[in-house]
């Protein structure tokens, strides 16, 4: 049943697809450049390859560079601390500077 609502929701899709592809869509201008300043470092690529696609992507992209430098700073304290019996995974210093940066004007 599941299979058979899929099929039909794709086949909607190509239906909607092929009206949409009809109306003429104005071209979009080329990106900006980035700025040097959101560049990804060799520290940021190598840092990288440790995190989920998810979790790479949000660092890749969402975050800024200070974001990214604060989220490998915690990384490397996190290893340095032996009192922690489960250290920090890359994907969870990702998470936890989200959660820094969500809401700054409710910081004490």
């Amino acid at each position: 049943m599941k299979k058979l609502l899929f099929l039909a929701s794709l086949g909607c899709m190509s239906v909607s697809l092929s009206t949409v592809s009809a109306v003429s869509i104005p071209p979009t201008p080329a990106p900006a450049a980035t700025s040097s300043s959101s560049l990804i470092t060799s520290q940021d690529s190598q840092f990288a390859t440790q995190l989920s696609p998810y979790h790479k992507q949000v660092f890749l992209t969402v975050f800024t560079p200070q974001m990214r430098q604060e989220t490998i700073t915690m990384m490397e304290e996190s290893g340095k601390d032996s009192f922690d019996e489960t250290p920090m995974s890359a994907d969870m210093c990702v998470e936890q500077t989200l959660m820094n940066h969500r809401n700054p004007l409710n910081k004490s």
